[in-house]
């Protein structure tokens, strides 16, 4: 009996040695379900994009978009992924709080893939808008601002309000920044008008407009408000009355709504009695306030208060400054030449931002050899008309329409110039 125990008991040693050895299971792959949004900054009922990737790639599996309600979820639809294990959803926000969105995968075992939580909370749009406070009758009203946030291409519109309904003044669009710019002619009696910013729908979301803009429209420009942003130009009485013509020089006040002011000299003489003083610049600070101006030069220390008279010009060392438009952002149309002198030559300018030039450089007051002609692209910015030629060369020169001729742009005072529009060929 003891013999045949060992036998037993060696055999199964054996056994034990000899069993093969086998390789270690691979541990599963974690499935992964991604979820994002765009646009990442949402509007109110505007269309969202709901989109992510399944991994590993697993194509044609059924994706859920779902919504919380309370702690329950509520599904919203259902699509597949595609080749590459991508999927899409296009869905909208709401139109006001938020909403939480997530995705959910339902494998063949029954278990489930969820995506992280994805919350939805529309903002409110903002509609900035800078311009003009004054257009005299018949004038220009000019807006610029930005929209945000971005969307650029949507279209917007320039209103005035007509009793109980809007009237639209100019359309447009937001370029590659979300900013706009619109010009539009206000043919209201003296007064004011009140105009705004209309965003047209786009993709779901609602129209939006920008605060209310009251524009004061008189016959002449009022009494200084601060802070302000204006032009006042040198001038002397014209032949017939009520018009101006540019003093010698081209003396300039040049206010900005920051509170800056620059004056070009000899826009500070001569006084009665004096010389001339030699060309300079001069910048300062300004505060305008119960219908004055006060001024303090950074150059000299020296303060001066300027009281605009009924006509709303100032008055400074002898001369009289009238505020002039600068035609910020505006779309020039019409042939001009010169008033009076010169060579004959021409500009035209056409709505579409573009002009055609027979060489009036050369007729204006700037101190250059060159005078290219030929067609090309301008821009207005500022008080300055930036010109664009197709053959290469670039001028740029001060650009005023002077107190008479705001609203119809009769005449232009082009680099010190005056140049009057033709009458249209028919």
């Amino acid at each position: 009996m003891r013999r045949k125990h060992w036998v037993v008991l060696t055999t199964a040693v054996i056994g034990l040695t000899l069993a093969p050895v086998l390789p270690a299971a691979a541990a599963p792959v974690r499935a992964q379900l991604a979820i994002s949004a765009r646009p990442v900054t949402v509007l109110a009922h505007e269309v969202v994009t709901v989109s992510g990737h399944l991994g590993p790639v697993r194509p044609g599996r059924a994706v859920r978009l779902q919504r919380a309600a309370g702690s329950h979820w509520v599904t919203l639809g259902t699509t597949h992924t595609n080749a590459r294990s991508d999927y899409s959803f296009r869905t909208r926000a709401p139109l006001s709080g938020k909403e939480v969105l997530r995705t959910l995968v339902i494998a063949a075992d029954g278990s489930q893939v969820v995506s992280r939580r994805l919350t939805i909370a529309p903002v409110r749009p903002t509609i900035s808008v800078d311009g003009v406070g004054w257009v005299v009758t018949g004038g220009v009203v000019h807006s610029r601002g930005v929209f945000l946030p971005r969307r650029p291409g949507r279209a917007v519109s320039l209103q005035r309000k007509a009793g109980s309904h809007w009237v639209t003044l100019a359309t447009g669009r937001l370029d590659a920044r979300s900013h706009f710019a619109m010009n539009a002619r206000i043919t209201v009696p003296p007064g004011a008008a009140t105009v705004r910013i209309v965003a047209a729908p786009l993709n779901g979301a609602l129209a939006a407009a920008s605060p209310l803009h009251v524009v004061t429209v008189a016959g002449i420009p009022p009494a200084l408000l601060g802070p302000i942003g204006a032009v006042y130009l040198g001038l002397k009485p014209g032949s017939t009355p009520g018009s101006y013509a540019q003093a010698a020089g081209a003396p300039a006040l040049v206010f900005t709504d920051d509170g800056r002011v620059t004056s070009a000299v000899p826009a500070d003489g001569p006084a009665a009695g004096t010389a001339p003083l030699p060309p300079s610049v001069r910048s300062g600070v300004y505060a305008a306030h119960d219908g004055v101006v006060d001024i303090a030069w950074e150059t000299d220390g020296t303060t001066v208060t300027l009281r605009p008279d009924t006509a709303g010009r100032l008055t400074w060392n002898g001369v009289t400054y009238g505020i002039v438009d600068p035609l910020q952002g505006a779309h020039l149309s019409g042939t001009y030449k010169r008033l009076s002198g010169g060579s004959g030559a021409t500009i035209t300018f056409t709505g579409a931002g573009r002009f055609s030039d027979d060489g009036i450089t050369g007729d204006t007051n700037l101190v250059t050899t060159d005078n290219p002609s030929g067609g090309g692209s301008y821009s207005v910015l500022g008080n300055t008309v930036y010109l664009v030629y197709d053959s290469g060369p670039v001028e740029s020169m001060a650009l005023y329409a002077l107190p008479q001729y705001l609203g119809a742009k009769a005449q232009l005072v082009l680099g010190g110039t005056v140049f009057r529009r033709l009458p249209a060929v028919r």
